[in-house]
């Protein structure tokens, strides 16, 4: 990989966030750490730097030049490609924790002005237990007559659920 290489990547990926639906920006957002993301890009970019710098240092431990520089160049480009499955399984798992369940009232919101409702199911499903601690605001918003349609119409009864579970009615009254 070289620094031309690495500058397309990161390129493409501000292309990318920048053509994706507000939805899907918001997935994005909450559930990939893009702390890994950046943290990869500039760790790939400190072996590029090292590897191609004429720096006159020798290897450590008496290593041959050329196996050190092919090691380099193989994690230069092993890295950025272990933090997009990464950051691809943490999207896909839409684990919500403490924080994102306050911050996960965006995506809903921003479902219900584009009427896209299918990432909203999609996390929905993926956290029925942790639902029950979703703060009030984003609880009404969930309830909203046009999300409850359009999820019903999608074959998803996660609003009955909510409403037979002790806990979340519990919590949203108080």
């Amino acid at each position: 990989m070289t620094l031309d290489t690495l500058f397309a990547i990161c390129g493409i990926l501000v292309a990318v966030l920048t053509v994706m639906r507000p939805i899907q920006r918001h997935s994005i957002l909450l559930f990939v750490p893009l702390r890994w993301m950046a943290l990869a890009l500039i760790t790939c970019f400190a072996l590029i730097v090292c590897r191609d710098a004429p720096f006159g240092v020798k290897p450590p431990f008496g290593w041959p030049l050329q196996e050190v520089v092919f090691f380099i160049t193989v994690a230069a480009f092993l890295i950025p490609v272990g933090a997009a499955i990464g950051a691809w399984v943490c999207w896909h798992r839409a684990k919500l924790t403490d924080d994102k369940l306050t911050r996960v009232e965006k995506i809903f919101k921003a479902s219900l002005r584009e009427k896209e409702f299918d990432e909203v199911e999609r996390i929905l499903s993926r956290n029925k237990q942790e639902l029950r601690l979703l703060p009030s605001s984003a609880a009404s918003v969930l309830f909203d007559s046009a999300m409850v349609a359009a999820l019903v119409d999608g074959r998803s009864l996660i609003h009955l659920e909510l409403l037979s579970d002790a806990a979340f009615l519990r919590k949203s009254g108080s």
